[in-house]
Order: structure tokens, then sequence, then C-alpha cells
């Protein structure tokens, strides 16, 4: 892989994490998640006047994105509202690059090396053994965390491969994504007025600066790997955006204060040879 592709995925990907953790940290995250598709498609309109409008071709792709996003942003607040943030944030992003590489083999018709899969095999090894030890006391899984962690995943996998198809159409990567933010925003935004209304105009009235500073943030990281989709194959990309969970892993134990178990340390060393695998690739 492209050395310059394999350092901003790495770079995205733990900023990904960042924000995300900011989720648990702050307010409601089932209202910080809305908050924040709303402030991505409020950075995103001034971005459309530079890169235009993406291609025709790519418009069906967009309408399915949105969709999919809208689960994606209802069922990640609610998941990380339901458990650790050191168990849900790689539970629902470990699961979704197998996904997505059996997607892209159907639909791309994109077939990864042998050291490819093993690569992203080790690396979902590791996000998964990170993630094996639910809960703050070390006990079980907490059940609905779970459950809503993998429903993410699902939709994580949905956006990637129809991101990464609809980019490659659109004539170019950054207004594909400046444009699907912007529809995303005004699709949560109606979300939340519906469903949220009160709980939506108590948090942005003190935290209006985190959701738009947060909305620009993940569309930078987001647009980065739409980008990256399209110079390399959807399923690697996939794979490596997920080692975001090294720097979660560190956030959840020193700004969270949950447990840094032997099970998490383990996981972190076979994600960290997953990517040396992936990028010999």
């Amino acid at each position: 892989m492209d050395p310059l592709v394999f350092v901003l995925i790495l770079l995205c990907a733990a900023g990904h994490a960042a924000w995300n953790s900011l989720l648990k940290a702050r307010i409601d995250p089932a209202v910080a998640t809305t908050m924040l598709a709303i402030g991505g498609g409020m950075a995103a309109m001034p971005v459309l006047f530079f890169t235009g409008m993406p291609a025709e071709a790519s418009r069906p792709f967009l309408l399915v994105s949105v969709l999919i996003h809208l689960f994606y942003w209802t069922f990640l607040g609610k998941a990380y509202a339901a458990g650790d943030f050191g168990q849900v944030y790689p539970l629902a992003r470990g699961t979704a690059p197998l996904i997505t590489a059996a997607g892209a083999m159907l639909l791309v018709h994109e077939y990864p090396s042998p050291l490819g899969w093993l690569g992203i095999v080790v690396l979902v090894a590791g996000v998964l053994t990170i993630a094996c030890r639910g809960g703050s006391c070390g006990g079980p899984f907490n059940r609905m965390a779970v459950v809503l962690a993998v429903t993410t995943a699902l939709a994580t996998a949905g956006y990637s491969l129809v991101d990464g198809m609809g980019a490659r159409l659109a004539g170019s990567a950054f207004a594909y994504t400046a444009f699907l933010y912007a529809c995303n925003g005004w699709t949560l935004l109606a979300y939340g007025l519906i469903r949220q209304r009160r709980s939506l105009f108590e948090a942005v009235e003190g935290n209006w600066h985190f959701a738009l500073a947060g909305g620009a943030l993940s569309l930078l990281f987001y647009g980065v790997g739409v980008w990256a989709m399209t110079q390399a194959p959807i399923a690697l990309v996939a794979a490596l955006r997920e080692s975001g969970v090294l720097a979660a892993l560190v956030i959840g134990a020193v700004f969270l204060k949950e447990p840094l178990r032997v099970p998490r340390v383990v996981g972190a060393v076979a994600v960290c040879a997953g990517l040396v695998v992936i990028r010999l690739v």
C-alpha cells in the first residue's frame, strides 16, 4: 500500500477514536451523536463551495448512504449510552472490516491477496480481543451494548461499501463526502427535532462549539478515508480505519478511567501486527 495513504488512514483513525470518546465523556451520547452529525453538516456546506457537487452518477449511492448513516448515528449513541467506551468502540469497529471485505468481493469484485487477508484477520482478531471483556468490573458483556455495537458495525460496513463505490463515480471524493455530510446534517436535524427536541436544545445551548468542532473533524477524517478508498482496495482501507481502537484503548484507560486488562493489551499487540502485514501488501 502507498505509504502516504497508509499514514493518513492511521492518523484519521486515531482522530476518529478521539472524537468518539467525546460522545462518552460529555453529554448524553444519543444526543451528542445527533449534535455531531448536525455540526458536520454545517461544516460541510461551505466546503461544497470549493469542491463543487459530486457527479450525478454518484447520487444514488449518496441517497443510500444517508439512510444507512441515519441508523449508524442512532445506534452509535445508544451503544455508548449502554456500555464502556473501551468495549463498545472496538466491538462496533472491529466486526465491520470482515463484513466489508466480503461485500467488496461480491459488489466490487475486489479480492484481497493472501497477505492482505492475513493482515485483515489478525487486525480484526486483535480488535475483538480488546473488546472481549466488557464492563468496568471485568464481568461478561453487557448484552444490550453488544447488540447495539454489532448493529452499528453492520451500518459501518454498509456505508463503507456504498461510499467507496460512490466516491469512485463522484469525480471528487471530497465533493462526495461534503455533500454526504450536508445531507446527513439536515437528516439528523429533522430526527433530533422529532425525537430529541427538548434534550437537544438543552445540550446545544452549552455545547454548540463542541458539536461544530467535532462535526468538522469527523468530516475531515471521513473525507480522507473515502479518498483512500479511491486509491486502494476498500477492504484494506476499512481494516486500517479500525486501528483507531489503539487510540481508543489509551483514551478509555487514561481519560475515562476504564480498566486496562491483559486481553486488551494482547489485542493491541495483535492490531499492531495486523497493521504491519497490511503495510506490506
